[in-house]
């Protein structure tokens, strides 16, 4: 059990409707010190304050009674989970993301003299999605133990269904969770966490399988399957498109090369055209499709739609 699993017990514990926390539970449940469970009270009081909810809207206050002495959360209860959630994640991807050059940014360590603590490099979100960070604590506990969890699930067209899925791990993709999960059928599926309105946990539990989550980790992407065999896509770049896509890596098996007239093509692995369509798009009319055909008539068709649209508007 991680520090960081048990910070999210507590936290779930002060989120209960009496809401009281106390050491007995925590060092009976993970042998956990006295001094170790003061340091993980202060860590969350630290991320309230960190994103200025301890003066507003929230505090963990220390409580001495008859029946003993306790933790309460006092403030809005949702935002605890959010709280934490939010800033540890943040904290977590700024830290990887300068791990390499971490030493050399240091202005600390690289400079007497320096006029200020400020880092160098900020690490900026392009969208985050609305997630119920309670969420996690039943995610992470059912993934450690092999759990089967019923999710309440909405897709995009708005439908809703109730899946029972085994847990494999949760994805942080280009700032937005995912959750890839074993259908009963033994299909492997990613679900966007933000469209996930609940989860129980189930009695039941399943066999890990490590080599079938490896199968479906190679395409281009968030989604994957351990079934299908993952597809090559080509696409053709012009202009300043083909200079901006040169210097980028999409997968590590990617293959590349610059054509005679200037363009430049980029294949890569996918089990779905969803996302490298979005690419070619992203950079029309100074891009297309190359292959296979169904991914070029299926663009075709896409542009098609839009051109109608535009002129129905006119």
């Amino acid at each position: 059990m991680s520090r960081l699993e048990r910070i999210m017990d507590m936290i779930n514990v002060l989120c209960l409707e009496d809401g009281r926390l106390n050491y007995s539970y925590i060092r009976n449940k993970y042998g956990t010190s006295n001094r170790e469970f003061r340091r993980d009270i202060e860590f969350i009081r630290e991320r309230l304050t960190d994103i200025g909810y301890m003066d507003k809207l929230a505090t963990v206050e220390y409580v001495r009674s008859d029946k003993g002495n306790y933790y309460v959360f006092n403030g809005d209860k949702p935002k605890l989970n959010e709280a934490f959630a939010s800033s540890t994640i943040a904290e977590a991807m700024r830290d990887a993301a300068y791990n390499p050059l971490r030493e050399q940014f240091d202005v600390t360590k690289n400079s007497d003299k320096a006029s200020n603590n400020r880092r160098p490099v900020r690490y900026m979100y392009s969208a985050i999605e609305k997630v119920d960070y309670s969420l996690f604590t039943t995610l992470v506990a059912a993934i450690k133990e092999n759990r089967c969890v019923e999710l309440d699930y909405i897709n995009v067209n708005g439908k809703h269904t109730t899946l029972e899925v085994h847990p494999m791990e949760l994805i942080n993709y280009s700032q937005l969770w995912y959750l890839k999960v074993e259908t009963k059928y033994g299909n492997i599926r990613t679900y966007n966490l933000s469209r996930v309105q609940n989860i129980r946990m189930m009695d039941t539990h399943f066999q890990w399988d490590e080599e079938k989550l490896k199968k479906s980790e190679g395409a281009y992407g968030i989604f994957s399957s351990a079934k299908e065999e993952p597809v090559w896509y080509t696409m053709r770049f012009y202009s300043s498109a083909a200079n901006i896509v040169s210097n980028q890596i999409w997968h590590k098996e990617q293959k590349s090369k610059w054509n005679e007239d200037g363009s430049y093509e980029i294949s890569v692995p996918a089990v779905s055209d969803v996302e490298v369509m979005g690419k070619v798009l992203s950079f029309a009319p100074d891009s297309e499709p190359v292959a296979p055909k169904e991914f070029v008539d299926n663009y075709k068709e896409k542009v098609r739609k839009m051109a109608e649209k535009l002129g129905d508007e006119k």
